[in-house]
């Protein structure tokens, strides 16, 4: 989703300044955000229609952080399961200001994304 792509790079100043103050080396923000990005991407195709855009229109959007699988993001990072909990602390006001700027074009991105999804299974359904 571009929006998403949008938010990472337009605040990757003010994502890298938190990460740098709860301790991330240079190389390790510079894997952990493009991470956290594909993270979100994933966890948005793979979650109920409902439940994303629920996280979308409350107040805190970046909670969707909290929806990533945090042990496997960390073991693909080489890094402690704490330390990517801490990054998502970290950087959590700064998505969550981002976010609420972005609301409905991510809500309208993530319903697209699903119903597109629904059509190919319903289409292939019929095709077998």
């Amino acid at each position: 989703m571009e929006v998403i792509k949008q938010c990472f790079k337009i605040n990757d100043t003010a994502f890298s300044a938190a990460l740098e103050a709860v301790g991330f080396s240079e190389d390790q923000i510079i894997r952990f955000l493009p991470e956290t990005q594909c993270c979100i991407l994933h966890t948005i195709k793979n979650h109920s229609l409902e439940k994303i855009i629920g996280i979308m229109l409350s107040r805190d959007p970046a909670r969707i952080l909290y929806l990533i699988d945090i042990d496997t993001m960390a073991e693909i990072l080489g890094m402690s399961s704490s330390k990517v909990r801490s990054g998502f602390d970290a950087i959590t006001p700064v998505m969550s200001r981002a976010m609420s700027f972005k609301t409905s074009e991510i809500v309208a991105a993530t319903a697209s994304s699903a119903w597109s999804i629904a059509d190919e299974r319903a289409l292939g359904q019929r095709c077998y």
